[in-house]
C-alpha cells in the first residue's frame, strides 16, 4: 500500500475529448491533489498521447499532494467502452508503475456513477451524442444507444441539429412544411443563401457544430412547429431508450433518472422529456464532474464495496471545491 500519513491513496482520472482530469484523494475521501492534461480519447489521439496526457494529469495531481505514487489508478475514458481497449489502456499504465492496480472504465461509466452517487437508477447524457446507462443494486450495468452519429444516437444534441437541417432543407424543396428555422439557421452559421450553407455542410461542419443548433431549435420551440415537433420525437427516443435500460436491469418503479449532457441545457428538450417518461420516473438534471465516479469507484474497491456516507458527501464536496 502508498501510504501518506497512514492512508492509502487513490488516483481518479477522467478522461475526456477535451481534456484529462486527475484527482488525489485519501481513502478517507480527501482530495490532495488535482491535475489537468489534453484530450485522452485514444480514438482521436491515438493509445500513445491518450496514456500521455493520463499520465500527465495523473503525476501533475500527485505533485500537488507531496505524493510520488498511487495506491489504486480508477480512469474512465472517452473511447474505451469496450474490453479490448480498456486492456491496452490498462497495460500500457501497468508498465509505468505509477500505481500497484489499474482499474479501467468508459467516461460513461464513471459518469453513470458519479450521477447516480454508486447507487440504482439510470442517466441520460445527451450531448454531441448519446448514451443511456443504468445500474441496479448489484452494480450490474446496462446501456442503449451510444452506437454513433452515423447510425444511432437518436435524441442527441447532432440528432436534434441534423433534423434542423433536413427540416430546412425538406422545406425548401416543398417536400416539408415551411419552418421559422430556414432563415434562423441561415444566420446561426453565417451563410449567405442555401448553396453556401450546404457547402459548409459537408467541406467544414463537424458533428459538434451541427450539434449547437440545439440552441436555435430550442429558441424556436414555442413559435415553430417544425422545431417543437423535432424536440418531441428527440424525447420520446431518449424516453425509448429509458425504458429499454430500465427493463433490462428489472429496475421497479419509480425509478431515478439522471439527465446530464449539453443537449439538457435545453429547456423545452427537459420539459418534453419528463413528460415522455411520465410519472413512474424521477428526473434529476445533474451538473458535475465525472471523475467524483472514478473517485466513488476508487473508495468502493478499498471498502469493499461499500462507502459510508459520510465519504460520499465529502468526495461530492471535495471535488465542488475543487472543480
Amino acid at each position: 500500500m502508498i501510504r501518506y500519513n497512514g492512508y492509502v491513496i487513490i488516483l481518479a482520472i477522467d478522461g475526456g475529448g477535451s481534456k484529462t482530469e486527475a484527482i488525489a484523494l485519501n481513502d478517507k475521501a480527501d482530495v490532495l491533489g488535482r491535475g489537468l492534461a489534453g484530450p485522452s480519447n485514444p480514438n482521436v489521439v491515438g493509445l500513445k498521447s491518450c496514456i500521455e496526457a493520463i499520465l500527465l494529469a495523473a503525476r501533475r495531481a500527485l505533485k500537488e499532494g507531496g505524493l510520488e505514487k498511487a495506491d489504486i489508478l480508477v480512469a474512465g475514458i472517452a473511447g474505451a467502452g469496450r474490453f479490448k481497449t480498456k486492456s491496452l489502456i490498462k497495460d500500457s499504465l501497468s508498465k509505468t508503475g505509477i500505481a500497484k492496480k489499474y482499474l479501467i472504465f468508459s467516461d460513461a461509466e464513471i459518469y453513470l456513477v458519479a450521477s447516480t452517487r454508486g447507487s440504482s437508477g439510470i442517466m441520460v447524457n445527451s450531448g454531441t451524442g448519446m448514451i443511456v446507462l443504468g445500474m441496479d443494486d448489484r452494480g450490474r450495468i446496462a446501456r442503449s444507444g451510444g452506437w454513433g452519429y452515423l447510425i444511432d444516437d437518436e435524441g442527441s444534441g447532432f440528432w436534434i441539429g441534423r433534423e434542423a437541417l433536413n427540416a430546412v432543407f425538406r422545406s425548401l424543396d416543398g417536400r416539408g412544411p415551411p419552418t421559422l428555422l430556414s432563415e434562423e439557421v441561415l444566420r446561426f452559421f453565417n451563410s449567405e443563401d442555401f448553396d453556401d450553407l450546404i457547402i459548409k455542410i459537408y467541406s467544414s461542419l463537424t458533428p459538434t457544430d451541427i450539434s449547437k443548433l440545439t440552441h436555435v431549435v430550442d429558441k424556436l420551440y414555442e413559435t415553430d412547429g417544425v422545431s417543437r415537433d423535432i424536440v418531441r420525437r428527440a424525447a420520446q427516443e431518449l424516453a425509448k431508450a429509458v425504458e429499454a435500460v430500465r427493463a433490462k436491469l428489472n429496475l421497479r418503479y419509480p425509478v431515478r433518472v439522471y439527465c446530464v449532457g449539453g443537449a439538457f441545457e435545453m429547456k423545452s428538450l427537459l420539459s418534453e422529456f419528463e413528460r415522455a417518461l411520465g410519472d413512474k420516473y424521477f428526473i434529476s438534471k445533474v451538473k458535475l464532474s465525472p471523475v467524483v465516479g472514478a473517485a466513488i469507484l476508487g473508495l468502493k474497491e478499498l471498502h469493499g464495496g461499500k462507502i459510508d456516507k459520510r465519504f460520499l458527501d465529502k468526495i461530492y464536496l471535495e471535488c465542488l471545491r475543487v472543480g
